[in-house]
């Protein structure tokens, strides 16, 4: 069965299954973090060989979120019933890697590491953070990664989306290997990055520290993967989310595209701390440690990715 479903392309996933007689088979989509069904399709297949494909949607055809799901055929003949769902199968597996030196999230310089998985096929992995007062929070829970190696990125925050800035460290539990009827859904949500080459893919703010009396102006540049509606946001200090009033609009629900000609298309906000329409209207007196928000809205799916950086502004 292939591993993928990309709803925008579309890229189906399938597979092949044997019936020794006439009958009904339900090919049944779950999310794998709750085992909901999201997706149910009955159809009437001859004795033999039979295929199905499923492109990564709900029954409805909407596209479904990122994440992990798994296949299960449920095939009867009008008296009985046979169900092909296949269980985790619990399988030692390790995590390594080398953490990079330089980590900063107010300068955006977000903790990075290139993992290892040595395992043969793909697994979910999770990162904790831990501080000295021994809180702690996941990262991320069981996200899908390859075999091999990856960079694995955190931005410094925690789920409200404030700095941590206690000290941490960082550890992954082992990670689940995944059943054989795992799709991984992809491409239905927006990739935020910065212009720079892997692992170095953060979003900017140039400089990140400016003085307002001096009318010093910071650009932001920015990559998006997909077609999208975005909306840019600077959050005075203390703010975390970008649906508070307080926040301060740089770019409203734009519609903007990810390449042209061919080539990734950067996109660029620039903030000079006052409305251009209006230069005697200064958009904060504030001063601190201001958060960016970058919020990319799927042109295609609906379905929202958000961005968190940092920007510092003295008076």
């Amino acid at each position: 069965m292939p591993a993928e479903a990309r709803p925008l392309d579309p890229q189906a996933a399938g597979g092949t299954f044997v019936l020794t007689a006439p009958g009904q088979v339900t090919v049944q989509v779950h999310r794998e973090s709750d085992d909901s069904v999201v997706y149910s399709d009955a159809q009437t297949y001859p004795a033999g060989q039979s295929s199905f494909e499923w492109l990564g949607t709900d029954s409805s055809g909407a596209a479904l979120p990122v994440g992990l799901y798994h296949v299960a055929l449920v095939a009867s003949d009008g008296t009985s019933t046979t169900t092909y769902d296949p269980p985790f199968v619990a399988t030692q597996a390790s995590v390594s890697g080398t953490v990079p030196a330089s980590y900063d999230p107010f300068r955006n310089v977000f903790w990075k590491i290139d993992v290892n998985m040595d395992l043969a096929s793909p697994a979910m992995l999770t990162l904790c953070s831990v501080s000295s007062c021994l809180s702690g929070f996941k990262v991320f829970e069981n996200v899908y990664y390859p075999p091999g190696h990856s960079w694995v990125y955190w931005d410094g925050r925690d789920p409200s989306g404030q700095i941590v800035t206690q000290s941490s460290y960082m550890y992954f539990p082992p990670p689940i290997v995944l059943r054989p009827s795992t799709v991984r859904v992809a491409g239905s949500q927006t990739v935020i990055t910065g212009t720079g080459a892997a692992p170095n893919i953060e979003v900017k703010s140039n400089p990140y520290l400016i003085t307002h009396s001096y009318e010093e102006i910071s650009t932001l540049v920015y990559r998006i993967d997909q077609e999208s509606y975005v909306t840019v946001k600077l959050l005075p200090p203390g703010i975390y989310d970008p649906a508070n009033p307080a926040a301060i609009v740089l770019v409203d629900n734009e519609h903007q595209r990810p390449t042209i000609a061919g080539q990734p298309l950067d996109h660029v906000v620039e903030w000079r701390g006052y409305d251009l329409t209006h230069t005697n209207h200064v958009a904060t007196a504030d001063e601190g440690v201001f958060t960016f928000t970058i919020e990319a809205r799927n042109a295609g799916s609906d379905l929202t990715t958000l961005y968190r950086g940092v920007l510092q502004l003295r008076r």
